[in-house]
């Protein structure tokens, strides 16, 4: 990773080899109290470990349980209702929950609760279970189990950002030289279109109930986890010998995405702007997307930077100014012609027309290429705030 507080061409030079590596480029620009900093990163950028919140890595896969897991509950809610009172208040919540549901799906044509109403009623059903007539007035592990039927209850399936990646065209087609990331993205996807589920993760919630059973409960999770990461790291040696490749992906690397398989990621980078003496700056399809490496925004996602102009909290007057700045140093020498003149470094009021004038003309293009159609008035009135950025800075 390069962070890069440097003038223009210096920047040009180390975003060009930070395309070459592959690598992130993070440019900071700080003039008194305003600055800004844009990312470059690669075309394909992907993320494995995400750092997502750790409730939502758990993945219980308590509507789509497989043979050991129905085993496990059928074996720890037997006889439930008969059940001494110590027992009863220590099943596993996961346990209560596999068998209401298999309760639940016996009136319901062998369907789980799908609806918010249907989870509702069902989150009823399981409070009604619990006991009252103890010291406490209730159990926690009913208590544990109602409260996880709205997050708990939802079909395991991946996000619309996960399944883009099995269809990226770098996943698709496995070479000699592809990343190990696609590898065992190709490898995952697999897995996923036989079963339509992703890998199990293996990791199970604290929650009430005796030391043994919850070790018991933890090795039925892990267990499947170890099937399910068996059966990737097989399609992982297949596309390494398919496609000819020397160097064989580590196993915990493959284990540490299956774990994470839910929620990694791919940014598509692009380089940001990067000022040149008597160069047009190119907009492309920024000037009619919010977003990208240079920008974020609050207002609605079909609305173009150009027409941003014209929102009175919005950012892009001081951006544009900001690339004026660069613009006036990569045109602008020192008396002794060795370095750039910053905006300033002269006569304050003349350096600040000249920066206002790069900027105008900067945001001139920018409407032009984005097409983009304002009123004479605010056109004005956003030269007027370009123009107290550009004396500012």
């Amino acid at each position: 990773m390069v962070i890069a507080p440097v003038k223009p061409e210096i920047l040009a030079k180390l975003s060009g080899h930070a395309r070459a590596a592959l690598v992130p480029l993070f440019y900071i620009h700080s003039v008194g109290f305003y600055s800004h900093f844009s990312i470059h990163l690669p075309p394909a950028y992907p993320i494995v470990d995400t750092h997502p919140d750790l409730e939502t890595t758990q993945d219980l896969r308590l509507v789509r349980p497989w043979p050991e897991l129905i085993q496990f509950a059928e074996a720890k809610t037997a006889n439930i209702d008969s059940m001494a009172p110590d027992d009863h208040g220590h099943i596993p919540y996961i346990a209560l929950l596999v068998h209401f549901l298999e309760e639940w799906k016996k009136s319901h044509d062998g369907k789980v609760p799908d609806t918010y109403k249907e989870k509702t009623e069902f989150r009823t059903m399981v409070s009604k279970a619990a006991r009252t007539d103890n010291p406490e007035g209730g159990e926690e592990n009913f208590d544990e189990a109602v409260a996880a039927v709205l997050k708990s209850l939802n079909p395991p399936q991946p996000n619309s950002a996960v399944k883009e990646i099995f269809t990226a065209p770098e996943c698709i087609l496995i070479r000699e030289d592809s990343a190990s990331f696609w590898v065992i993205a190709n490898a995952i996807g697999l897995f996923y279109t036989k079963y339509n589920v992703l890998p199990v993760p293996g990791s199970v919630p604290d929650m009430k109930a005796r030391s043994a059973d919850y070790i018991e409960l933890q090795n039925v999770y892990k267990s499947k986890a170890r099937r399910d990461l068996a059966e990737v790291v097989e399609s992982v040696r297949f596309l390494e010998r398919n496609a000819k490749r020397t160097t064989v992906i580590e196993e915990k690397d493959i284990e540490a995405f299956c774990k994470n398989a839910a929620h990694i990621k791919l940014v598509r980078g692009r380089p940001f702007h990067v000022v040149q003496a008597s160069e047009k700056i190119q907009w492309g399809d920024r000037a009619k997307s919010i977003g990208g490496s240079d920008f974020t925004f609050k207002e609605s996602q079909l609305t173009t930077i150009a027409q941003n102009l014209t929102f009175p909290d919005s950012l892009i007057p001081l951006y544009i100014a900001f690339l004026a700045w660069d613009e006036f140093a990569a045109t602008h020498k020192t008396e002794l012609g060795e370095a750039s003149q910053v905006a300033g470094a002269g006569d304050a009021d003349t350096d600040a027309q000249k920066l206002a004038g790069i900027a105008f003309k900067i945001t001139d293009d920018l409407v032009t290429e984005a097409g983009a159609s304002i009123d004479e008035d605010e056109y004005a009135d956003i030269k007027t705030q370009i123009g107290k950025f550009a004396s500012e800075l």
